[in-house]
């Protein structure tokens, strides 16, 4: 695991492993930045389809809805430059990004 570990010691949590001390933003040109926003916008994309899913079966889903705001700033990454994620809207729900196949089951059920 040392290895792993970029020379300023930094830790993080990630996956029950620890890689970094901080959500302290992380400084461009840094080890983690990279791998750190990946795992933001698969975070974020899983948030989002799940938040629309709540929004087409009427569920409210607040603790998602506080992950998704909070998790870029939390992994020292913040919000992507090329639009803040925001839960969906009842309005608009005919544009969800959910596979059609998996909407209709949620639906029947």
């Amino acid at each position: 695991m040392s290895s792993l570990l970029p020379a300023d010691g930094s830790r993080l949590l990630i996956g029950g492993k620890l890689l970094r001390d901080t959500t302290a933003p992380i400084d461009e040109g840094d080890f983690w930045l990279p791998v750190l926003r990946h795992v933001r916008d698969l975070g974020e994309k899983d948030l989002t389809l799940a938040l629309e899913l709540g929004v087409r079966l009427g569920t409210a889903l607040p603790l998602a809805e506080l992950a998704l705001d909070r998790l870029g700033p939390g992994l020292g990454v913040g919000m992507p430059a090329s639009s803040s994620p925001t839960a969906p809207s009842s309005e608009g729900s005919e544009t969800c990004l959910m596979p059609a196949p998996f909407v209709r089951s949620a639906q029947a059920r």
